[in-house]
Protein backbone atom coordinates (compact mmCIF):
# COMPACT_ATOMS: atom_id res chain seq x y z
CA UNK A 1 0.00 0.00 0.00
CA UNK A 2 1.57 3.22 -1.09
CA UNK A 3 1.59 6.42 1.02
CA UNK A 4 -1.51 8.17 -0.38
CA UNK A 5 -3.48 4.65 -0.18
CA UNK A 6 -2.27 4.26 3.91
CA UNK A 7 -3.00 8.40 4.38
CA UNK A 8 -6.52 7.58 2.76
CA UNK A 9 -7.61 4.38 5.20
CA UNK A 10 -6.28 6.45 8.23
CA UNK A 11 -8.75 9.40 7.35
CA UNK A 12 -11.88 6.99 6.55
CA UNK A 13 -11.44 5.35 9.93
CA UNK A 14 -10.92 8.69 11.79
CA UNK A 15 -13.11 11.26 9.84
CA UNK A 16 -15.51 8.95 7.28
CA UNK A 17 -14.35 11.03 4.39
CA UNK A 18 -12.75 9.18 1.59
CA UNK A 19 -10.16 12.01 -0.44
CA UNK A 20 -9.77 8.84 -2.35
CA UNK A 21 -11.86 10.64 -5.20
CA UNK A 22 -9.80 13.52 -5.01
CA UNK A 23 -6.88 14.17 -7.27
CA UNK A 24 -3.48 13.75 -4.79
CA UNK A 25 -1.57 16.13 -5.67
CA UNK A 26 -4.40 18.33 -4.69
CA UNK A 27 -5.16 16.64 -1.41
CA UNK A 28 -1.87 16.68 -0.50
CA UNK A 29 -1.64 20.24 -0.99
CA UNK A 30 -4.90 20.90 1.09
CA UNK A 31 -3.28 18.18 4.30
CA UNK A 32 -0.08 20.11 4.28
CA UNK A 33 -1.95 23.29 4.81
CA UNK A 34 -4.17 21.66 7.21
CA UNK A 35 -1.53 19.71 9.37
CA UNK A 36 0.50 22.94 9.85
CA UNK A 37 -2.73 24.89 11.33
CA UNK A 38 -3.22 21.87 13.39
CA UNK A 39 0.54 22.30 14.99
CA UNK A 40 0.97 18.24 13.16
CA UNK A 41 4.69 18.11 12.39
CA UNK A 42 3.94 14.96 9.96
CA UNK A 43 0.77 12.78 9.25
CA UNK A 44 1.10 10.21 12.36
CA UNK A 45 0.70 13.25 14.72
CA UNK A 46 -2.35 14.58 12.51
CA UNK A 47 -4.05 11.07 13.05
CA UNK A 48 -3.54 11.51 16.51
CA UNK A 49 -5.10 14.86 16.65
CA UNK A 50 -8.24 14.00 14.76
CA UNK A 51 -8.49 11.15 17.01
CA UNK A 52 -8.69 12.96 20.25
CA UNK A 53 -9.80 16.31 19.07
CA UNK A 54 -13.33 15.88 17.06
CA UNK A 55 -13.89 19.44 16.60
CA UNK A 56 -10.54 18.70 13.99
CA UNK A 57 -12.61 16.45 12.01
CA UNK A 58 -14.89 19.68 11.16
CA UNK A 59 -11.89 21.59 10.05
CA UNK A 60 -10.82 18.90 8.14
CA UNK A 61 -13.68 18.06 6.27
CA UNK A 62 -14.43 21.93 5.55
CA UNK A 63 -10.90 22.45 4.35
CA UNK A 64 -11.14 18.83 1.59
CA UNK A 65 -14.83 19.99 0.33
CA UNK A 66 -13.74 23.77 0.08
CA UNK A 67 -17.18 25.58 1.59
CA UNK A 68 -16.38 28.85 0.25
CA UNK A 69 -18.71 30.37 -1.93
CA UNK A 70 -20.86 33.91 -2.42
CA UNK A 71 -24.31 35.24 -3.47
CA UNK A 72 -24.33 35.27 -7.46
CA UNK A 73 -20.60 33.63 -7.40
CA UNK A 74 -19.31 34.50 -11.26
CA UNK A 75 -21.71 37.45 -11.56
CA UNK A 76 -21.73 37.12 -15.50
CA UNK A 77 -22.37 34.29 -15.49
CA UNK A 78 -25.42 34.01 -13.43
CA UNK A 79 -26.68 37.32 -15.67
CA UNK A 80 -26.64 34.85 -18.48
CA UNK A 81 -28.51 32.46 -16.49
CA UNK A 82 -31.05 35.37 -15.78
CA UNK A 83 -31.39 36.83 -19.42
CA UNK A 84 -31.15 33.93 -21.54
CA UNK A 85 -31.16 30.51 -20.12
CA UNK A 86 -33.98 30.88 -17.40
CA UNK A 87 -36.45 32.53 -20.61
CA UNK A 88 -35.68 29.97 -22.92
CA UNK A 89 -36.25 27.27 -19.78
CA UNK A 90 -39.76 29.34 -19.36
CA UNK A 91 -40.50 29.43 -22.70
CA UNK A 92 -42.51 25.92 -23.25
CA UNK A 93 -43.23 25.17 -19.00
CA UNK A 94 -44.69 27.13 -16.68
CA UNK A 95 -42.72 25.05 -14.12
CA UNK A 96 -39.08 24.85 -13.18
CA UNK A 97 -37.81 22.38 -10.69
CA UNK A 98 -33.85 23.20 -9.63
CA UNK A 99 -31.21 21.30 -7.86
CA UNK A 100 -28.53 23.04 -6.83
CA UNK A 101 -25.48 20.26 -6.24
CA UNK A 102 -22.67 20.79 -4.35
CA UNK A 103 -24.57 24.11 -2.45
CA UNK A 104 -22.26 24.31 0.00
CA UNK A 105 -23.55 26.96 2.94
CA UNK A 106 -26.41 27.83 0.43
CA UNK A 107 -25.45 31.18 -1.17
CA UNK A 108 -26.19 29.30 -4.87
CA UNK A 109 -29.57 28.35 -3.67
CA UNK A 110 -30.80 31.67 -2.10
CA UNK A 111 -28.86 33.42 -5.22
CA UNK A 112 -31.25 31.52 -7.77
CA UNK A 113 -34.34 32.05 -5.18
CA UNK A 114 -33.80 35.97 -5.85
CA UNK A 115 -33.07 35.78 -9.32
CA UNK A 116 -36.23 33.75 -10.19
CA UNK A 117 -38.12 36.07 -7.84
CA UNK A 118 -37.53 39.47 -9.86
CA UNK A 119 -38.52 37.26 -12.90
CA UNK A 120 -41.66 36.18 -11.64
CA UNK A 121 -42.31 40.14 -11.28
CA UNK A 122 -41.79 40.70 -15.05
CA UNK A 123 -42.79 37.15 -17.34
CA UNK A 124 -46.00 35.35 -17.44
CA UNK A 125 -47.21 33.15 -14.14
CA UNK A 126 -44.66 30.07 -13.29
CA UNK A 127 -43.88 28.64 -10.18
CA UNK A 128 -40.27 26.65 -9.42
CA UNK A 129 -38.63 24.87 -6.29
CA UNK A 130 -35.18 24.68 -5.85
CA UNK A 131 -33.08 21.62 -4.39
CA UNK A 132 -30.14 22.45 -2.36
CA UNK A 133 -27.54 19.21 -1.46
CA UNK A 134 -24.12 19.03 -0.23
CA UNK A 135 -22.30 15.98 1.59
CA UNK A 136 -21.15 18.54 4.53
CA UNK A 137 -23.81 18.23 7.22
CA UNK A 138 -22.26 21.45 8.54
CA UNK A 139 -22.78 23.17 5.76
CA UNK A 140 -26.21 22.00 5.13
CA UNK A 141 -26.96 23.25 9.08
CA UNK A 142 -25.52 26.95 8.12
CA UNK A 143 -27.17 26.90 4.82
CA UNK A 144 -30.81 25.98 6.19
CA UNK A 145 -30.05 28.83 8.77
CA UNK A 146 -29.41 31.41 6.00
CA UNK A 147 -27.00 33.68 8.09
CA UNK A 148 -24.30 34.98 5.99
CA UNK A 149 -21.88 37.98 6.60
CA UNK A 150 -21.48 41.08 4.65
CA UNK A 151 -18.35 39.76 2.41
CA UNK A 152 -20.59 36.84 0.72
CA UNK A 153 -22.79 39.87 -0.08
CA UNK A 154 -20.60 41.77 -2.72
CA UNK A 155 -22.68 40.67 -5.87
CA UNK A 156 -26.35 41.62 -3.65
CA UNK A 157 -27.38 44.66 -4.76
CA UNK A 158 -29.28 47.70 -2.18
CA UNK A 159 -32.71 46.79 -3.30
CA UNK A 160 -32.00 42.63 -2.93
CA UNK A 161 -30.16 42.97 0.37
CA UNK A 162 -33.43 45.13 1.20
CA UNK A 163 -36.02 42.75 -0.02
CA UNK A 164 -34.24 39.71 1.20
CA UNK A 165 -32.21 40.15 4.24
CA UNK A 166 -32.53 41.47 7.44
CA UNK A 167 -29.37 42.82 9.28
CA UNK A 168 -28.86 41.06 12.84
CA UNK A 169 -25.71 41.64 15.35
CA UNK A 170 -24.37 38.31 13.93
CA UNK A 171 -24.83 39.45 10.26
CA UNK A 172 -27.60 39.14 7.85
CA UNK A 173 -30.06 36.63 7.47
CA UNK A 174 -32.51 35.45 4.86
CA UNK A 175 -36.14 36.41 4.97
CA UNK A 176 -38.64 33.81 5.63
CA UNK A 177 -40.37 34.87 2.20
CA UNK A 178 -37.26 33.59 0.46
CA UNK A 179 -36.64 30.16 1.93
CA UNK A 180 -40.65 29.14 1.13
CA UNK A 181 -39.45 26.79 -2.29
CA UNK A 182 -35.82 25.90 -1.49
CA UNK A 183 -34.72 22.57 1.07
CA UNK A 184 -31.78 21.24 1.62
CA UNK A 185 -30.49 17.88 2.08
CA UNK A 186 -27.31 15.79 2.42
CA UNK A 187 -26.13 14.38 -0.22
CA UNK A 188 -23.17 12.55 -1.73
CA UNK A 189 -22.93 13.07 -5.51
CA UNK A 190 -20.65 10.02 -6.09
CA UNK A 191 -23.35 7.85 -3.74
CA UNK A 192 -26.50 8.17 -3.50
CA UNK A 193 -29.06 8.65 -6.66
CA UNK A 194 -31.51 11.15 -6.67
CA UNK A 195 -35.07 10.19 -7.07
CA UNK A 196 -36.11 13.09 -8.60
CA UNK A 197 -35.74 14.91 -12.26
CA UNK A 198 -34.54 18.16 -12.84
CA UNK A 199 -35.15 21.49 -15.55
CA UNK A 200 -32.04 23.37 -14.00
CA UNK A 201 -29.04 21.41 -12.20
CA UNK A 202 -26.24 23.35 -10.97
CA UNK A 203 -23.07 21.70 -10.29
CA UNK A 204 -20.51 24.60 -10.11
CA UNK A 205 -17.15 23.76 -8.84
CA UNK A 206 -17.54 20.61 -7.65
CA UNK A 207 -16.06 17.91 -9.34
CA UNK A 208 -13.25 19.92 -10.69
CA UNK A 209 -10.53 18.14 -8.36
CA UNK A 210 -12.20 15.32 -8.91
CA UNK A 211 -9.73 12.44 -10.39
CA UNK A 212 -11.34 11.77 -13.90
CA UNK A 213 -13.26 8.60 -13.60
CA UNK A 214 -15.09 10.17 -10.36
CA UNK A 215 -15.88 13.69 -12.84
CA UNK A 216 -17.08 11.33 -15.07
CA UNK A 217 -19.12 9.31 -12.38
CA UNK A 218 -20.76 12.23 -11.05
CA UNK A 219 -21.90 14.00 -14.76
CA UNK A 220 -23.45 10.69 -15.87
CA UNK A 221 -25.45 10.81 -12.77
CA UNK A 222 -26.69 14.49 -13.07
CA UNK A 223 -27.53 14.15 -16.70
CA UNK A 224 -29.27 11.09 -16.10
CA UNK A 225 -31.79 13.10 -14.08
CA UNK A 226 -31.77 16.47 -16.11
CA UNK A 227 -35.25 16.67 -17.79
CA UNK A 228 -35.00 16.45 -21.81
CA UNK A 229 -34.22 20.46 -22.80
CA UNK A 230 -33.16 20.97 -19.41
CA UNK A 231 -30.00 22.56 -18.36
CA UNK A 232 -26.46 22.04 -16.79
CA UNK A 233 -24.83 25.16 -15.45
CA UNK A 234 -21.22 24.33 -14.08
CA UNK A 235 -18.38 26.55 -13.04
CA UNK A 236 -16.51 29.20 -15.23
CA UNK A 237 -13.32 26.87 -15.53
CA UNK A 238 -14.85 23.64 -15.89
CA UNK A 239 -15.35 21.61 -18.89
CA UNK A 240 -16.80 18.98 -20.79
CA UNK A 241 -15.07 18.03 -23.79
CA UNK A 242 -17.56 14.83 -25.06
CA UNK A 243 -20.97 16.66 -23.83
CA UNK A 244 -22.67 14.26 -26.49
CA UNK A 245 -21.60 11.25 -24.65
CA UNK A 246 -23.60 12.38 -21.48
CA UNK A 247 -26.64 13.20 -23.93
CA UNK A 248 -25.66 17.09 -23.64
CA UNK A 249 -25.26 19.85 -26.20
CA UNK A 250 -22.55 22.43 -25.45
CA UNK A 251 -25.03 26.27 -24.74
CA UNK A 252 -22.35 28.31 -24.09
CA UNK A 253 -19.61 29.04 -21.43
CA UNK A 254 -20.41 26.58 -18.72
CA UNK A 255 -23.88 25.58 -19.81
CA UNK A 256 -25.01 22.89 -21.32
CA UNK A 257 -28.60 21.27 -22.46
CA UNK A 258 -30.34 17.86 -22.46
CA UNK A 259 -30.54 16.31 -25.77
CA UNK A 260 -33.71 13.66 -24.97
Amino acid sequence: MNEFETIRHVLISTTGFDIGYYKPDHIKRLLSTIMARAGAKNFQEYARILRQKPGQVQVFKDHITINVSEFFRDKTAFDLLRDKMVPMLLASRNRLDIWSAGCSTGEEAYSLSILLEERRRKSKPFDYSILGTDIDEDAIGRAKLGLYAKSALKNVNPIQLQEHFRKTNQGFLIKPALRLRIIFEKFDLLKDVSKRKFNLILCRNVAIYFIEKYKEKVYASISKVLLPDGILFLGNSERLFEPGKFGLEKLGSGFYRKLN
